[in-house]
């Protein structure tokens, strides 16, 4: 078994802070909070679920009633015990309309979970019911951390103060803007940690972040280009996923000039979608050829390509 390292330090453009039920994409901000909270389930690496704060649980035929058993023997970082009711706190706050705010429009997790119910019924034993079927539901609960209700309630506008999870590392120091450090939870079920503490440091400029893995400054740097991946020294571990935020063009097709579908497919035909993924982005992205680009669940790669839009400007 490998011994955790003592520090390991990871630089990324910003360090921030969001709320535990915020809706968001952005990796560096997620690298945080799933550090620091547990959700009731996870997607493993072949696309199945997998238990975390759930040890099992069953579905209803008609996908309405979600039961699950919990662990027992697990508490928050303030040393509260996670059981139901603080399950029933955390996805009932989740589902609050003013909840799971993103680019400044709130109630996104509340479209999705408006007339849910959550019933306890023993410490370990928690009932999710939705007025209507769901069959993605777990796709939301694995955004769903689970928080300390007291630590909410007390936390007031503080950020950092919401920060009390059953995650893998316990964050002891913040710095907005600046720095975060978390500390290894002693015993947690996930197994050996990584490192004993972890640090994540805001550093803007890809370039540097990448100069810091070769003066050792650093462990991890994310989000380099094609010119900071370059230099790199050899020997690093690099590892690529495609980020599922897409820039979509939203038009007014009710009323109006774009009503008439064969002005839409001319404005779709006259975007270069290579080059502005090559001269924009700097080759780091892929043409996005449908509402939904190929890293959102449900939508398939072959069924995208098909639909691909030609760039055909005249």
């Amino acid at each position: 078994m490998t011994a955790p390292v003592k520090l390991l330090t990871i630089v990324q453009a910003r360090v921030v802070l969001d709320d535990p039920h915020a809706c968001t994409d952005s990796a560096d901000v997620l690298t945080i909070s799933s550090a620091v909270f547990d959700t009731l389930v996870r997607r493993d690496a072949d696309g199945q679920w997998q238990p975390v704060l759930a040890l099992d649980w069953q579905i209803s035929a008609d996908a309405r009633r979600f039961e699950f058993r919990l662990r027992t023997d697990v508490t928050f970082h303030n040393g509260d015990r996670m059981d139901a009711d603080a399950v029933r706190y955390s996805l009932l706050r989740m589902a609050r309309p003013d909840m799971g705010a993103t680019l400044g429009s709130p109630g996104v997790y509340a479209q999705y979970l408006i007339g849910m119910t959550v019933e306890v019924l023993a410490p370990d034993r928690v009932v999710v019911t939705l007025a209507e079927p769901l069959a993605d539901l777990f796709d939301i609960l694995v955004r769903g951390n689970i928080v300390s209700p007291r630590a909410i309630e007390v936390a007031g506008d503080n950020l950092a103060a919401r920060m009390v999870g059953t995650g893998p590392y316990r964050m002891t120091r913040c710095e907005p803007d600046r720095f975060v450090e978390a500390e290894a939870v002693a015993d947690h079920f996930s197994g050996v940690p990584v490192a004993c503490r972890v640090r994540w440091d805001a550093v803007t400029d890809p370039s540097e972040r990448a100069a810091m893995l070769g003066r050792e400054k650093a462990q991890v740097a994310a989000r380099l280009d094609r010119s900071s991946i370059a230099a790199v020294a050899a020997g690093a571990t690099f590892t690529q996923s495609l980020d599922p935020v897409a820039i979509v063009f939203l038009f007014n097709a009710s009323c109006g000039p774009l009503r008439d579908t064969r002005i839409r497919r001319a404005l779709n035909l006259a975007i270069d979608r290579d080059a502005l993924v090559a001269h924009v982005l700097g080759g780091q992205g892929q043409p996005l050829h449908g509402f939904l680009s190929p890293a959102h669940f449900g939508a398939e790669a072959a069924d995208v390509a098909a639909m691909g839009m030609p760039y055909e400007p005249t």
